[in-house]
């Protein structure tokens, strides 16, 4: 596991309940990774193992993680995980990439089922904004 420390939160990467968990003012939250069906298979967010492959200081108060999840399934595929941390500031920016060394087919054999990923919420309890993607038209990327 590891730990990510701002003066707004704690972050612990490789939890065994999620990708990640999000701990501010001593509320916790564990953000699960996505599923995908692979080769006609469920890729459930299971790992044996997560490494920081990089650390890159991008301005004064910005930083960026990087880390490689090898799959429990025993495959060649690796989920890379992107985290952007500011100092200061509650907001966590992550993203991450599906990679594979073999030939393999993101499928779809049940249906459209792709799960990006999961939170859970108390009963009751709401999320101020969450958001999935956001394109950027000068890079037209999102």
């Amino acid at each position: 596991m590891y730990s990510i420390d701002t003066p707004a939160y704690h972050l612990t990467v490789g939890c065994a309940d999620g990708l990640f968990s999000y701990n501010r003012g001593g509320s916790c939250r564990v953000i699960q990774g996505p599923v995908f069906e692979v080769d006609g298979e469920d890729l459930a967010p299971v790992f044996t193992s997560v490494a920081l492959t990089a650390k890159e200081k991008l301005t004064d108060h910005l930083t960026e993680y990087r880390f490689d999840c090898a799959y429990a399934t025993g495959q060649d595929l690796t989920l890379s995980l992107l985290l952007r941390v500011a100092d200061g500031s509650p907001v966590v920016k992550f993203k991450y990439i599906l990679r594979g060394e073999g030939t393999h087919r993101l499928t779809k054999s049940k249906g459209e089922r792709l799960e990006y990923g999961g939170v859970q919420l108390r009963e009751n309890e709401t999320l101020t904004e969450v958001r999935f993607s956001e394109f950027n038209a000068m890079l037209h990327s999102f």
